[in-house]
């Protein structure tokens, strides 16, 4: 007999989907487990985006 694998589901750990990812205007948004942290500049990537590798994520 043989045995099914589980399927992986896909890891979708991003700073969008966050639920610590708090719009502040302009579209720029930060992460609230580290406020100096500016995740998005005007709804693009900064040079903070995903500074946590996902330890941090929280699901919405």
């Amino acid at each position: 007999m043989s045995r099914r694998k589980k399927k992986a589901k896909p890891d979708n750990r991003c700073c969008e989907n966050c639920v610590n990812c708090l719009p502040v205007g302009d579209g720029d948004h930060i992460c609230n487990m580290d406020p100096s942290k500016v995740v998005l500049e005007e709804y693009s990537f900064s040079a903070d985006y995903f500074w946590c590798s996902g330890s941090l994520w929280a699901e919405e």
